[in-house]
């Protein structure tokens, strides 16, 4: 028991660690997340309900195709105000990849992004699980950001007709509150090792050079992002530069600029993987037989 109240406490500070840093989320919807904790519109899950949920239904299985959901806002750890941990689908796509019953991976994706932590160790996943199985991506109504980037690294990107597909790129918040404290009659005082150590603290000026270095972290950040996006995609770089610009496109219009490969429902996209998976089994067993038959002669 004291072992898995340490353990819900770590997941407790992983949920807060979750939300600091760099963003690669659909900015809108940031603000939407923002404005729902301020006014306690967002429900607060159990985080004890959220580990038993996760261990009962790592995936589901229909037909040979194993549909691993990534919804809501990706970070890290669990949140106790939903979304979906990296970690899990990480370990999500690992059982399906061990489960003989499977025959290929589909990742029904619905969300607008999430951090930067935790999203390239999906996408690299997604990658090594291409080695053993066919995985491809689903979009129903929203990938953004991150969610694209994780899809971006699938054999093949489907979409609903209304889907948003898009907001490439990254994003950081600072606010600049020194002049709120100074109404207030605060002074705040930083006092640190380097002039980079605590800069952007509350309340303390934001000066025009660390948000010059918050946009070089920016910067390199995307090109991160961008690499995996060209990789993934086979665009070339002029190609994709001209939409990476955190526009979201209509899937029609995301299927003309190669974002994705097909605007299809996903029960037509799950039949097709579904037929696919069983003409291999079916040419792996007649590949069986023959030679058997060849060893009896």
């Amino acid at each position: 028991m004291a072992e898995k109240l340490n353990i819900l406490q770590a997941d407790k500070k992983a949920c807060f660690h979750s939300y600091m840093g760099a963003w690669l989320a659909e900015p809108t919807i940031l603000g939407q997340m923002a404005e729902a904790v301020k006014a306690r519109l967002m429900p607060e899950a159990n985080l004890e309900d959220r580990h038993i949920e996760s261990e009962r239904k790592i995936f589901s299985k229909v037909e040979g195709v194993a549909i691993i959901q990534i919804e809501g806002a990706m970070m890290k750890a669990d949140s106790k105000f939903g979304g979906t941990s990296t970690i899990r689908i990480r370990q999500a796509i690992r059982a399906a990849v061990q489960d003989p019953e499977i025959d290929s991976i589909l990742l029904h994706i619905d969300s607008p992004g999430g951090t930067v932590s935790g999203t390239k160790e999906l996408a690299d996943e997604v990658l090594a699980a291409r080695q053993s199985k066919p995985v491809h991506a689903y979009i129903e109504d929203l990938g953004a950001s991150a969610a694209y980037w994780v899809a971006s690294q699938c054999e093949t990107i489907s979409a609903n007709l209304t889907a948003e597909v898009g907001s490439l790129g990254v994003v950081a918040v600072i606010y600049d509150q020194s002049k709120q404290f100074e109404r207030l009659g605060v002074k705040v005082h930083v006092v640190s090792t380097g002039k980079f150590k605590g800069a952007g603290a509350p309340g303390s000026e934001v000066s025009a050079e660390f948000i010059a270095e918050l946009q070089e972290l920016v910067d390199d950040l995307h090109e991160v992002f961008m690499g995996a996006v060209l990789s993934g995609r086979r665009m070339e770089r002029a190609e994709l530069d001209a939409i990476a610009d955190g526009r979201v496109f209509l899937a029609s219009k995301a299927l003309k600029l190669g974002l994705v490969d097909a605007v299809e429902t996903v029960d037509e996209m799950i039949g097709r993987m579904a037929l696919l998976g069983a003409e291999k089994r079916r040419a792996e067993r007649e590949k069986r037989v023959s030679k058997q038959l060849g060893q009896r002669r």
